[in-house]
């Protein structure tokens, strides 16, 4: 999921990025310990025990959180097996 720019503080990170963004766009979404569970009403495991969100910043999988940079794209991806992915 491509999310519009959004203005962000110093500090900030990918869900601090994705709130603003949903927040701005009226976009649903559900975070709980640091994790997006749901955004749009599309929630982990829904397509299996091994799915759910994760995020690219520049186009790179982030597993930890992530502190944002001026001109950074941060791409939000709804996944179903996350043994797929690799990340850095």
């Amino acid at each position: 999921l491509a999310l519009p720019e959004a203005e962000l503080n110093d500090g900030d990170d990918a869900l601090d990025a994705l709130k603003a963004v949903a927040e701005q766009n009226n976009i649903q979404i559900d975070i709980s310990d640091g994790y997006a569970k749901g955004i749009n009403y599309i929630y982990e495991k829904s397509c299996g025990s091994m799915s759910g969100w994760v995020y690219e910043v520049n186009g790179k999988s982030i597993m930890s959180e992530y502190s944002v940079s001026e001109g950074d794209t941060i791409t939000w991806k709804y996944i179903c097996d996350f043994s797929t992915m690799s990340f850095e």
